[in-house]
């Protein structure tokens, strides 16, 4: 007779039946650790079970209780009768376990076992990892679900995408991750390297490919497309790296979700850079000390770069059903609102810098800054005093593109500009940029007369 398999269809009986047969096989015999019947009364009546019969016997039981609030599932119990051990029963009645409290959106599967080897060894051929240990009992947690979500986006990356990838493939971590890799309509090798990636780590390497660039729309569709595949992965943590950066500490991710998971007042953790530049020169992207980082200095100079946060995936989500242009500073003022931010000063990631905007993106840089502040300003309420200070900042921006737009001769966007160079701070933009200009041009023309005396 085969074996077939159940779900909640035991009596109070045979729940208390088999537990009887199966008690003097527990490393500590069942019976004298707890009150059978109670036990099976309570199986019957609050847990989860799956159960394996032959013929009309009950000969294997797990059962489990489901958490909706913590999206935890704990397994109370794992018994198979003697004679149908080593039958891979158990082992099927763990699957269905997972599957069910999966399917209920469950994050982990946890159970407590003896320390005892051979279960040990058990345990871990099926994907469980020791959480806890002391000298009598094992805790063992199966992640359901990713834990981290990586939001990797590429667009003609073909020389750097590599060490990208290369950078999430060696995370040491004891829990599963994913990278949502979004090529977005490469026309180079990009998307050839991302299929090899994807072969070789199905687990990891998820990719979305395009065949129209949605970047270029500027209407949100890169934002909404990630933001879909994030939530989609029930991540409970985001991390960012763009395909022309890289990380270098394969223990990044390990330790960014230790911290988190330590202190749950934190919404973000952040870590230094290396900035390399297209000449080969280098210099780390911060001097700052390891410290917690306030939404003052978040808005003012840029403390971190993106390819090094750990930000949790709630409050992430949330940002993405907030209407308006979002930049970098946007998600990291949010996050200063609904939590914490930490900063650690250990270099685990490389950020890969060009030249620099051109003259013509300067005009465009200037404008698009503009439109990603008002939407700061306006979603997340900043304070006045932050606004006035990062005025400055708007200054310098507006004043770039004046000059682009000047040396471009595009009069009218100049002077558009330069009205909004003293809309922003007038008193800044006199002292930094006029009084320095017009002393500059008095000292080189009296050095000029001066040449001219001593011919």
């Amino acid at each position: 007779m085969s074996i077939c398999f159940k779900h909640n269809t035991a009596s109070q009986s045979e729940i208390l039946h088999h537990l009887q047969r199966v008690s003097s096989a527990f490393v500590q015999d069942l019976s004298q650790r707890v009150s059978l019947e109670e036990y099976s009364l309570k199986l019957f009546s609050l847990a989860e079970r799956e159960e394996a019969w032959l013929e009309n016997e009950l000969i294997g039981l797990v059962a489990y209780y489901i958490n909706r609030d913590t999206q935890k599932a704990f397994i109370t119990n794992v018994s198979v009768d003697l004679k149908c051990q080593n039958r891979g029963v158990a082992t099927k009645l763990i699957g269905k376990a997972t599957d069910f409290s999966s399917e209920k959106s469950m994050k982990m599967i946890s159970l407590e076992v003896a320390c005892d080897e051979n279960l040990l060894n058990f345990y871990t051929k099926l994907g469980f990892i020791v959480n806890r240990k002391n000298t009598n009992f094992i805790e063992l947690n199966k992640y359901l679900s990713p834990v981290v979500a990586i939001r990797c986006t590429v667009f003609n990356h073909e020389p750097y995408l590599r060490d990208c990838l290369e950078g999430f493939v060696m995370q040491q971590t004891n829990f599963p991750f994913v990278a949502i890799v979004h090529d977005d309509a490469s026309t180079e090798g990009s998307v050839a390297i991302i299929r090899e990636y994807e072969e070789k780590y199905p687990d990891i390497i998820k990719p979305i490919y395009e065949t129209e660039n949605q970047y270029s729309k500027h209407d949100g569709s890169l934002g909404r497309i990630m933001s879909a595949a994030i939530e989609a992965t029930g991540a409970k943590y985001v991390a960012m790296c763009e395909g022309d950066d890289y990380w270098t500490d394969p223990l990044k991710l390990q330790r960014q979700v230790d911290f988190m998971e330590a202190d749950s007042n934190y919404s973000m953790c952040t870590e230094n850079s290396l900035v390399v530049f297209s000449d080969g020169l280098s210099r780390d992207f911060s001097d700052a000390n390891t410290r917690d980082v306030t939404m003052e200095e978040l808005l003012f100079v840029r403390q971190f770069h993106t390819s090094s946060v750990l930000m949790r995936a709630s409050l992430f989500s949330c940002i993405n059903k907030l209407d308006g242009p979002k930049f970098d500073t946007f998600i990291w003022a949010f996050m200063a609102q609904h939590g914490k931010v930490h900063y650690e000063n250990i270099i685990s990631s490389v950020y890969r810098r060009g030249p620099g905007i051109t003259e013509t993106d300067k005009v465009r840089w200037a404008y698009l800054v503009e439109t990603y502040n008002n939407n700061m300003y306006d979603k997340l309420n900043i304070p006045h005093y932050i606004i006035k200070k990062r005025n400055k900042t708007q200054v310098v921006d507006c004043f770039n593109g004046f000059l682009a737009a000047k040396e471009q001769k595009k009069y009218k966007i100049a002077l558009d500009l330069l009205i909004k160079c003293f809309k922003y701070d007038a008193k800044f933009f006199l002292k930094s940029y006029v009084f320095l200009n017009v002393f500059c041009r008095y000292k080189s023309i009296k050095n000029k007369i001066k040449q001219i005396i001593k011919k």
